[in-house]
């Protein structure tokens, strides 16, 4: 999670438009790292069948932080 971090961060920095995902829910740590209390985004969209699930959601459920980073 740290190198994930880090590695987004410096892009992000570079003016690149990163998004970086976390795919376990309440096992992770870089919703901690950046400042989030709580994200519930991924367990939002994980609580939909798949197929009600479009880039719309997804979209929707993004957390920003204020570097830019999503």
């Amino acid at each position: 999670s740290t190198l994930a971090l880090n590695v987004s961060t410096a892009l992000t920095n570079a003016g690149q438009e990163v998004t970086l995902c976390e795919l376990r829910p309440g096992q992770g740590t870089i919703g901690l790292q950046l400042g989030f209390s709580r994200s519930t985004g991924l367990s939002t969209l994980l609580s939909k069948n798949a197929t009600e699930i479009n880039p719309r959601d997804v979209e929707n459920h993004l957390a920003t932080h204020g570097s830019g980073l999503r």
